[in-house]
């Protein structure tokens, strides 16, 4: 999903960029042969970043309608799908497939909230949920926004905790970068995961750089739906005449049995531990915008996130395994709390080292008021003394 950004100055302009990058998907990729599976994004609607949340709401059906009936826009994926019902997408722009392995596998290509997640429960079903804008915060700027309004951030978040024995992960975009999340559950055991792809369209993010063009292909388990791996291809915008070429596949990269929760979290308390700039954690931030350069913020060092105890990489780390708000803006008073802060790892969390990290941010405060009170009675004891 996302039209190319800035580039629809009407609505008439954006059913025209939609329905040329939908023609040139269908030629590379036949109906008849590979399932695409359309996600609405930011940038699908006229106006962008704009569609209302209400139940019923006429406009909405309106677009989604034309989405799922004009020909020459994404009814041919519509109606191609497995086990599909139409007027869900007429409805909320949201559509549901059903791939029929040894154990069924569904894919949710979400709009907002609204679907029945009882469903897959009942139907002994998998899920994979596919959404454009991811929640959680962005690797860089946490402390600035985050990607979703708090209440269906957290509802979302909960869901996923609840529901976790049968949605095997979640696949998103939005930041332009190559990333990944690790939920985590009330006790900070990984529960789940989320992979962000990076885009396809080149843009320069203000305080991130530019990113090469991308595209991500899956591998996953036909008998349990588990993702196993994926390879990622881009285009080198700095050669002469780029082609696309392997950018690199995931599991061979940072050497990982698979892509669970689990094998990811490990990856994770390696990067909030380890400095390796020019190990797994080297590699993970060259490919977050495809070998192109990172801009240089404030506070972040010389701009490539080389120190495991440094505020660049204390926020990554936040946003990839806190994805509810409460936690992560906690996480994130650690990241400005100093210059070479300190943050436990997942494994410290779960067996109870260290306190967690909201706990470590509740000590900082406790010891700067202890040490203002030890001064305080100080000073009135030298007081009374000089009275005396």
């Amino acid at each position: 999903g996302s039209a190319p950004q800035g580039g629809a100055a009407t609505a008439r302009d954006l059913r025209e960029s939609l329905a040329f990058l939908s023609l040139h998907f269908r030629n590379a990729f036949p109906t008849d042969q590979i399932p695409i599976i359309p996600v609405i994004g930011t940038h699908d609607i006229y106006p962008p970043n704009k569609m209302s949340p209400k139940l019923h709401d006429s406009d909405r059906t309106k677009w989604c309608t034309e989405l799922a009936t004009n020909e020459s826009l994404w009814k041919p994926w519509i109606l191609g799908g497995f086990e599909t019902k139409e007027s869900i997408f007429h409805r909320n722009c949201y559509m549901l497939y059903t791939i029929p392995n040894k154990k069924p596998l569904i894919v949710l290509g979400l709009n907002s909230l609204v679907w029945y997640t009882n469903n897959s429960l009942v139907d002994e079903r998998i899920v994979i949920l596919a959404m454009h804008v991811p929640f959680g915060g962005p690797e860089i700027g946490a402390n600035d926004y985050h990607h979703l309004k708090e209440t269906y951030n957290e509802m979302l978040v909960e869901l996923i905790r609840n529901y976790s024995s049968v949605i095997i992960t979640t696949i998103a975009s939005h930041e332009h970068i190559d990333a990944f999340r690790v939920i985590l559950d009330e006790k900070y055991h990984p529960v789940g995961t989320m992979f962000l792809g990076p885009a396809v369209t080149p843009r320069h993010i203000d305080g991130i750089g530019s990113n090469n063009p991308r595209i991500r292909q899956f591998f996953y388990d036909r008998d349990t739906g588990a993702v196993l791996n994926y390879r990622q291809f881009y285009l080198n915008l700095t050669q002469d005449g780029p082609s696309w070429k392997v950018e690199y596949n995931a599991t061979g990269e940072y050497s990982l049995n698979n892509l669970t929760a689990t094998e990811l979290g490990k990856l994770l308390d390696e990067f909030t531990t380890e400095d390796d700039k020019d190990g797994r954690w080297g590699a993970y931030w060259k490919h977050q915008l495809g070998g192109r350069p990172h801009e240089k913020p404030p506070k972040r060092g010389d701009g490539e996130c080389p120190e495991a105890r440094s505020v660049c990489r204390c926020e990554q780390i936040c946003s990839i395994r806190h994805l509810d708000v409460k936690t992560l803006n906690e996480c994130l008073k650690i990241c400005q709390s100093s210059d070479t802060p300190h943050l436990n790892t997942i494994d410290d969390l779960i067996n109870g080292r260290g306190g967690s990290d909201v706990s470590n941010a509740g000590t900082i405060v406790g010891i700067v008021i202890g040490v203002l009170l030890l001064a305080g009675v100080l000073i009135g004891i030298g007081f009374i003394l000089y009275r005396r």
